[in-house]
Parts: C-alpha cells; structure tokens; sequence
C-alpha cells in the first residue's frame, strides 16, 4: 500500500493541483466536483472550486 492510499484526499488534492497547473480545466473541475460529493463539509474544497472556475474563465477571456 503507499502512502497516497492513506490519505484518498491528498491523493485527490494532488490530482487537482496537476490539472489546474496544467490548464486542465475539465479535468480540475471533475475531481473537485468528485471531492465536494465526498467531503461537502469541506470549505477548502468549495474555494479551489470557486477559484477554478474564475481561473478557467480569465483563460476563455484572454484567449477569446
């Protein structure tokens, strides 16, 4: 077992963190949406989302 078994949500913040700084936006927002079904208590998670979104937006704006 490694370590990222242990802790499913670091394994999914990881997997978040390596679309956003990928420009992945589909992908980023997926796991974020899988990770919010999971832990809704998570403010953290609600955030990344929220900042996500406008990051994809600014995206479609410059290139538009």
């Amino acid at each position: 077992m490694s370590a990222m078994d242990c802790h499913p949500e670091q394994s999914l913040i990881a997997r978040i963190w390596a679309a956003i700084e990928a420009k992945d936006w589909k992908t980023a927002l997926s796991a974020l949406e899988d990770g919010v079904s999971v832990t809704p208590e998570s403010l953290y998670l609600f955030e990344l989302y929220a900042d996500t979104l406008l990051d994809e937006l600014q995206d479609m704006e410059a290139a538009g």
